[in-house]
């Protein structure tokens, strides 16, 4: 028995006795015919399959297993195939199939578990006369459900009719309904289906590697901006405030909240707790950015690792590196100091929407900015660990971890303190829930 093709394989080319087994999905996979809308269009989930044939009782052999490339053309014209010789007549074998995201692998490159659909499935018998054609289906919503030899699937009797790739209701982009105006300030951002984690597979601040969950968001309105120390003030609580000190000697200097109005007022908040943060969204109509929400913007809806891609910003390009001054002289960057104007010369957040490149632009016109600068941005969420339930798989929709008994409030994004490489959207450190931090602000998101 041996996998005779792979992928290139053509009805047209019969191979005697063979199996052709073709395999469909819901899931939406890359495209040669995909444009960059991503803003209307799923985000392709999967990239890989990983096939191995069983004959009975045995281990797969060595020329019965492959590993390629996926794609939606291929699939959607019936081309995603593989032939399978085996003996005339012999029923009894079966194949795994997994189709998988490539990124996500291990060092080994063996696929990640809960990013991965496993289908085992009991192949059809072979036939004397030559050609048997049967179907392997990989449903997305059995992503991250362990799957086993124990749990056979019956392929499917002849060649696809129809290809279901990129069907997944899940996967769909859904605006904000028509007649939901959105609140002052704010910008619907679609829903849609996106890898929540590292979104490159590489370690990074608060994620291991090999966290990934399928994640399915509702459309929801979020800030154009970190709220400032204007918009605060509408609806002013005690907080603290800037002690009128620029020299550096007290942490208190880069606080941006002035008890009167006067240059400060394009700031982002800090200095603030979570507590005075969730309270100030929920008497604007709305509540905290949750962790999902805040990946799924700041990785542009799920395509890259900040909201312009996968380059390192320069100086102009978000606010980042302003670190290194006075009691902060020795910690994180110190990159980017020269060019602080607000808090001239200790550095600190700039006038929102400073960042050239940093913002997320939305089918209106409308951009969302410094998601991946300015400020960290406190969570919805309490800090949860990866292994906790709230995050545990299959698919996740809507997640929010409420960890009541958790004292620490997520903190995500990157900030004026931090170095270029830590400006992810999928970075996430944490705060006491009952202190404030000067690297720290805050940004709303309401149901549409």
């Amino acid at each position: 028995m041996a996998v005779v093709a792979s992928f290139a394989c053509s009805p047209n080319i019969t191979l005697t006795p063979q199996l052709l087994v073709y395999l469909d999905t819901d899931a939406p996979l890359p495209s040669t015919q995909a444009t960059a809308d991503i803003l209307h269009q799923p985000l392709p989930l999967f990239d890989r399959a990983r096939i191995e044939i069983f004959p009975p009782g045995d281990a797969p052999c060595e020329r019965c297993s492959g590993d390629f490339a996926l794609d939606a053309d291929r699939v959607a014209t019936l081309k995603a195939s593989f032939g399978v010789r085996v003996p005339p007549g012999v029923s009894g074998y079966t194949a795994r199939v997994r189709m998988y995201v490539g990124r996500f692998a291990d060092d080994q490159g063996v696929p990640n578990a809960d990013s991965t659909i496993d289908v085992w499935a009991r192949l059809p018998a072979s036939s004397d006369n030559g050609l048997v054609e049967t179907t392997i289906f990989l449903p997305t919503d059995s992503t991250g459900v362990a799957a086993s030899p124990n749990a056979l699937v019956d392929a499917t009797h002849g060649a696809p009719t129809r290809s279901r790739v990129g069907t997944w209701p899940g996967a769909e982009r859904v605006s904000c309904p028509q007649g939901s105006p959105p609140p002052p300030g704010t910008a619907c951002v679609p829903g849609g289906a996106f890898w929540f984690g590292s979104q490159d597979g590489t370690p990074i601040v608060g994620r291991s590697t090999q966290f990934h969950r399928l994640v399915v968001l509702s459309p929801f309105f979020m800030d154009l901006t970190e709220v400032t120390v204007a918009q605060y003030r509408k609806r002013y609580q005690p907080v603290q405030a800037w002690n009128g000190s620029t020299d550096g000697k007290d942490i208190h200097d880069w606080c941006t909240y002035t008890p009167t109005a006067g240059a400060f007022e394009g700031l982002p908040m800090d200095c603030i707790t979570w507590d005075q943060a969730r309270a100030y969204c929920k008497s604007a109509g709305g509540d905290l950015v949750t962790e999902a929400q805040f990946v799924y913007a700041g990785s542009a809806l799920g395509q890259f690792i900040s909201p312009w891609g996968v380059d390192q910003p320069s100086c102009t390009d978000a606010i980042w590196g302003r670190r290194g001054y006075g009691i902060l002289f020795s910690s994180a960057s110190d990159k980017c100091l020269s060019l602080s104007k607000a808090k001239k010369p200790i550095g600190g957040p700039e006038n929102v929407g400073s960042g050239a490149i940093d913002r997320l632009r939305l089918a209106d016109g409308s951009a969302i900015v410094d998601l991946a600068g300015s400020v960290n941005e406190y969570s919805r969420d309490r800090y949860a660990t990866e292994a906790d339930p709230c995050w545990a798989p299959p698919i996740l929709r809507d997640p929010y971890c409420d960890g009541a008994t958790s004292k620490g409030a997520g903190a995500l994004g990157g900030s004026w303190a931090t170095s270029a490489n830590l400006l992810r959207a999928d970075a996430r450190t944490w705060n006491d829930i009952g202190t404030s931090n000067v690297g720290l602000g805050l940004r709303c998101t309401y149901p549409p």
